[in-house]
C-alpha cells in the first residue's frame, strides 16, 4: 500500500508499534505476522527463502537482498543505502507519531 493508504489506517493506533516493511520504492508493506514474513513475500519472485545461507540471520539476509527496510516504533533496519522514497516514507511516518526515528544499518553484518 502507498505510505497514505498506511498512514490514514494506522494514525488512530494507540498501541505506539505500527511494524511494517518499506520496500524499495516507498512503498509500505503491513506485516502481522512478522517482519520475515513480510520481507519473504518481497523476496518471493526469487524464492530467496532457499538461497539463505546457514551463517546469516534469515532477518538481515531478507533485508539486504530486497532493499527494503524493516521497520517498528523505535528502529529501522537497513542495508546499505536507503533510497530517496525510503527516506521520505520514513520521514512522514515519523511526522504522524508512528514511528521515531532510529536508523540501524546492518550492512557490515551481512558477509556474503
Amino acid at each position: 500500500m502507498t505510505k497514505q493508504e498506511f498512514i490514514e489506517k494506522h494514525k488512530e493506533d494507540t498501541k505506539g508499534y505500527c511494524p511494517c516493511v518499506v520496500d524499495y520504492e516507498g512503498n509500505v508493506y503491513e506485516c502481522p505476522k512478522g517482519h520475515l514474513e513480510a520481507l519473504m513475500e518481497l523476496g518471493r519472485e526469487k524464492n530467496l527463502l532457499l538461497e539463505i545461507p546457514d551463517n546469516i540471520s534469515p532477518l538481515f539476509y531478507m533485508i539486504f537482498q530486497t532493499r527494503a527496510v524493516a521497520v517498528d516504533y523505535e528502529n529501522q533496519v537497513y542495508s546499505d543505502e536507503l533510497t530517496q522514497e525510503q527516506r521520505y516514507t520514513l520521514i512522514e511516518l515519523s511526522e504522524v507519531g508512528l514511528i521515531r526515528i532510529n536508523l540501524k544499518n546492518i550492512h557490515e553484518n551481512i558477509h556474503l
